[in-house]
């Protein structure tokens, strides 16, 4: 679960990977694979995932001995160097078969927090903007592993449904600010959405019909024309 208060545990797995526990960074102590098995079993939403697959993953090309010993050692590195939380659960549920996020462990984790969100009326200005502070760049960014090519297709998947759920927040945050008839931010935030899916044509209009509200018909003209000429 997403814990609160004094959490010993922060996870950051978009831009530079960033892992704190009790403060102190761990990454150089984790290395990279124990990193993407912690990333892994994360996206895998904190089911069970199994050893077999996780091998498949992170060590196609080893021997079947060395994989499992690889696994093994990168589980145990994780355990080594996350301890406890404050309600003496361990990080991971791991037995013969499979692994797992313990879902009973505090932590926080931008990833979690991502897509644990659902648009609803309760959102705030602040509670969008939270989100949208977390897209510091790409999922494990600059990360590639070596004869993992099936790992590293995942990740590039994974890295565009992050993209589409950025695009999610910011067209909620477009909504409050809509609104809130605060038009100027409506316009800076379609304006990212429209970087990222350029011809997205429904936000092509409302960012239109928003300069139009705003007293900007020209600007809203102009758009529209080097729009359509990009179509062309």
């Amino acid at each position: 679960m997403i814990g609160k208060g004094n959490v010993m545990l922060n996870l950051c797995f978009l831009g530079k990977t960033k892992i704190e526990y009790d403060g102190k960074d761990i990454e150089d102590q984790l290395g990279t694979k124990a990193i993407a098995l912690i990333c892994l079993l994360i996206l895998n939403e904190r089911r069970y995932l199994s050893r077999e697959k996780i091998i498949g993953y992170l060590w196609p090309d080893s021997s079947i001995e060395a994989a499992k010993y690889n696994l093994r050692y990168n589980l145990w590195l994780i355990k080594k160097n996350i301890a406890e939380d404050s309600n003496h659960n361990l990080f991971l549920k791991v037995d013969n078969d499979c692994c797992s996020i313990n879902n009973n462990y505090e932590f926080t984790c931008d990833i979690i927090d991502i897509m644990k969100f659902k648009p609803n009326y309760n959102d705030s200005v602040n509670s969008i903007l939270k989100l949208k502070k977390l897209f510091r760049g790409d999922l494990l960014e600059g990360c590639y592993f070596n004869k993992c090519d099936e790992f590293n297709d995942f990740i590039i998947y994974e890295r565009i449904s992050f993209e589409q759920r950025k695009v999610k927040i910011l067209q909620r945050l477009v909504e409050i600010y809509e609104n809130d008839k605060k038009y100027e931010e409506c316009i800076e935030v379609l304006n990212e959405i429209l970087e990222i899916e350029p011809y997205d044509e429904k936000m092509v209009f409302k960012l239109m019909d928003i300069y139009q509200r705003n007293g900007k018909r020209a600007v809203a003209i102009n758009y529209f024309n080097k729009f359509s000429y990009s179509l062309s």
